[in-house]
């Protein structure tokens, strides 16, 4: 009787704690390296981080209508330079901020590479989600997805 106990607490315990481990990951601090706020989520705190369609052509809208804002007068010559979708290896969206940590899980995504006047802008974002301005974005990015 007394061991049943302790193995039931046991099991209280352990369910207790990953649960507790599950949701501080989902609502774990990740930021960008980009012009992003440094709390939240990508998707929670980037201003246009609303659902979009799934197409490269949307994608690519996105992100050339935030490049627009973000240049003014001068976005008369974007031009697409690349777009693939890709697998991030963490939360960081391949936009890592010194001092940060993310989540240790893969996140399918896109990266959109725009280019104006031989100047690359590079917008990193999840699937689904509109992308965000990476200032310094790392290596090659993700791992590109078959589709």
């Amino acid at each position: 009787m007394e061991r049943s106990k302790i193995k039931m607490g046991a099991a209280l315990l352990s369910v207790s704690l990953l649960t507790v481990l599950l949701a501080a990951c989902s609502s774990s601090t990740e930021a960008s390296g980009s012009d992003q706020p440094a709390t939240g989520s990508h998707a929670a705190t980037t201003a246009s981080a609303t659902a979009i369609d799934n197409t490269e052509a949307a994608m690519i809208a996105a992100a050339r209508r935030q490049l627009e804002a973000r240049l003014g007068d001068d976005a008369a010559a974007i031009s697409k330079k690349a777009f693939a979708r890709v697998v991030w290896p963490n939360g960081a969206i391949g936009c890592p901020r010194p001092g940060r940590s993310y989540t240790m899980a893969l996140v399918p995504g896109y990266q959109v590479v725009l280019e104006v006047d031989g100047r690359l802008y590079h917008y990193h974002g999840r699937e689904g989600q509109a992308p965000f301005y990476c200032a310094r974005p790392q290596g090659q990015g993700g791992w590109e997805m078959d589709r």
